[in-house]
């Protein structure tokens, strides 16, 4: 089995630059990073972009909910003022454009599902089609994610072909189940949930253990020492320099 990178870059480099943004993914990229995290949520008219919020407010010029806002309105906003100013012009990508950079710069993919509250399975379908559409057997690794259970039974049900990843915030009752029922490629659980019994339990049910999200090094020993494969980070920086 392909193993996940020891490194993932959150949204890119969240701590480096705006977050689900080229400019983040760029930034992941220039520290080494050779799997990138991602959020795709759908736009009014059902455009995948790669956005994490319900609303517009935190990491954007914009106001209001995503789900109802069309993405021509979207396109114009300003996503990387409010990270610096240096960043200011950076737009919200949409899911194909961010795919098409990693395909060009040859890096892994972990697709996290986002939707909306009950926008679960228009979300997940379109997203599927979008990968479709852009990704390929020949291309790097790709994962899919998502909290909501739906999204990865609609990603099992119609794209099979692509791993699938489930998403904890506590190793919640009944996870090990879940993994079982999804057959998943790995579970990526928050680094604080995370002990040496949870990742040997992981890699037992055959699947690897991702834990997110750090950004110092002493946590990262912590977490390898315990058995974790993969850290999802917002700092490739600081991880980079001391792999």
């Amino acid at each position: 089995m392909k193993k996940l990178p020891k490194i993932i870059g959150h949204r890119g480099a969240a701590g480096l630059a705006p977050e689900n943004t080229l400019a983040g993914f760029r930034r992941a990229v220039d520290f080494g990073v050779r799997m990138i995290e991602l959020d795709a949520k759908l736009t009014a008219d059902g455009e995948v972009i790669c956005f994490h919020d319900e609303t517009l407010e935190r990491t954007t010029s914009g106001q209001g909910a995503v789900a109802e806002t069309p993405y021509a309105e979207i396109a114009e906003l300003d996503a990387g003022r409010w990270f610096a100013p240096e960043f200011a012009g950076t737009r919200v990508p949409l899911l194909s454009e961010a795919l098409a950079y990693f395909r060009a710069a040859g890096i892994a993919a972990n697709v996290e599902i986002k939707p909306c509250p009950g926008r679960e399975t228009e979300t997940a379908l379109k997203t599927l089609e979008v990968l479709d559409a852009h990704w390929s057997d020949a291309d790097p690794l790709m994962v899919i994610s998502s909290f909501q259970r739906v999204c990865l039974d609609l990603a099992q049900q119609h794209a099979p072909h692509w791993k699938r990843a489930l998403l904890t915030h506590h190793f919640e009752e009944g996870w090990k189940q879940a993994v079982r029922e999804l057959e998943a490629y790995s579970v990526h659980g928050n680094f604080a949930a995370f002990g040496k019994t949870h990742a040997m339990d992981v890699q037992l049910l055959g699947a690897q253990a991702a834990a997110y999200t750090v950004n110092d090094v002493e946590t990262t020993k912590i977490l390898f020492s315990a058995g974790v494969d993969s850290i999802i980070t917002d700092r490739p920086d600081i991880l980079a320099a001391w792999l």
